[in-house]
């Protein structure tokens, strides 16, 4: 009797242990989330697909707005012209001034502190918007300057022209950089720094060797007459551009009405 029993036992043990096997497994399925098929869509979103349509050709028209339109045709008058000076001071010191080495070397220097001492000006008096008639002021004075360059015959006088002449552009780069960026919009602000860094090197990159062709055709004193007079007719264009955007954003004049006599 004991012994059927003991088999008994012996036959229902497996049977009764077995439930814990499928228990693990099942927490192990717990442990594992199901698949939602979020992960495959993850790929799929892109922020274009927020953005409305047309929206690229929106911020392009914010940015080559009418308001700042004429910044950036200052900015290409300037760059072409005014800002390749540096390109004639080696023919300036040995073809007028008569020097050498050491001449260019003192032009150039002028030259660059003329540039911060514009820069510091313009940070000193910068208000909280840099006005269009100030930068159109200050690439004025710099077309003059170097005019004024071209007319130098001693190295006195020279090199003090040079230096207004860098006062000057100092001082339009650092109030056109700030109408830029503070009048874009934050969302395309940096695409409004881009186009402007654009016109600035490409401008440069265009006019260097104009302004290397005209030195050897013309000679130092006619190309930098050149230069400054192409920096006043573009400022001139800007300004242009300036007036006929006002005159098409005016109101039109109601007309009188006439009364009965």
């Amino acid at each position: 009797m004991l012994v059927v029993q003991s088999l008994r036992l012996v036959k229902e043990a497996p049977e009764e242990s077995s439930p814990a096997a499928p228990s693990a497994a099942a927490s192990d399925r717990r442990a594992t989330p199901a698949p939602t098929g979020a992960e495959d869509n993850v790929d799929d979103v892109s922020p274009a697909a927020d953005e409305p349509p047309g929206h690229r050709r929106a911020r392009l028209a914010h940015i080559l707005s009418p308001g700042l339109r004429p910044t950036f045709l200052l900015l290409l008058a300037l760059s072409v012209f005014a800002m390749n000076l540096n390109v004639l001071l080696p023919v300036i010191a040995a073809d007028v001034l008569g020097g050498g080495s050491g001449t260019y070397s003192v032009l150039h220097t002028c030259l660059r502190a003329g540039a911060l001492v514009g820069s510091l000006f313009a940070a000193m008096a910068a208000t909280r918007t840099a006005d269009h008639r100030r930068i159109f002021l200050a690439l004025v004075l710099c077309g003059a300057a170097l005019m004024s360059v071209a007319a130098g015959t001693q190295a006195i006088v020279t090199a003090v022209t040079i230096v207004v002449t860098g006062a000057c552009v100092g001082l339009f780069l650092s109030m056109a950089s700030a109408n830029v960026q503070t009048g874009a919009d934050r969302a395309i602000q940096g695409r409004q720094v881009a186009v402007y860094s654009f016109i600035f090197i490409g401008g440069r990159s265009l006019g260097a060797p104009l302004t290397g062709w005209m030195a050897d055709e013309l000679g130092a004193r006619w190309t930098t007459l050149m230069l400054g007079a192409g920096t006043l007719l573009g400022a001139l264009a800007a300004q242009a551009t300036l007036r006929n955007r006002r005159s098409a954003d005016a109101p039109p004049v109601p007309a009188a009405e006439s009364r009965p006599e």
